[in-house]
This record gives C-alpha cells, sequence and structure tokens, in this order.
C-alpha cells in the first residue's frame, strides 16, 4: 500500500504542465484543469472508495471489509 510509502491526497494531484498550462491544439485547446474542480472529484472518488476524503488514505473498516484485516490494523495509526 503506497500510504506505508509516504503517498498522500497530495500525490494524487495533477502537477507541473497538466496543472499549470492550458491545453493547446486539438478539441480542447485553450481548456485548463479547474484546480478546485478537480479537488472536489479527488474527494468524490475518495468517498466512494471508503477512503479518508482529506488524506486520501483508506479507512481501515473498508480495508477490513475488503479482507485486509492486517493492513486494516496497519492503518488505524493514521486514525488516531
Amino acid at each position: 500500500m503506497l500510504v506505508r510509502e509516504g503517498i498522500r491526497k497530495e500525490d494524487d494531484f495533477l502537477q507541473g504542465k497538466w496543472a499549470e498550462e492550458k491545453t493547446s491544439g486539438g478539441a480542447f485547446d485553450g481548456s485548463y484543469l479547474d484546480k478546485e474542480k478537480f479537488g472536489r472529484m479527488l474527494e468524490d472518488y475518495y468517498r466512494m472508495r471508503g477512503w479518508d476524503e482529506k488524506t486520501g488514505i483508506p479507512r481501515p473498516e473498508r480495508l477490513t471489509a475488503l479482507g485486509l484485516t492486517d493492513i486494516a490494523q496497519d492503518m488505524e495509526k493514521y486514525f488516531r
């Protein structure tokens, strides 16, 4: 699980030219990433997956429901 390697919500957000520059060419020429909208979409994704919306970390109860009890116990420390 990447959480144990230090991956967090910030790492799920697009970075670099993908988040900073407008597109050029094609059907979406001149469009750009709406960071606020992308953030809400990311939180919706976390919520649907049973993850914590603020941190992007899977909730222990979700991991347990998936049969990942040992990992769920390991993730408990992130929710204290």
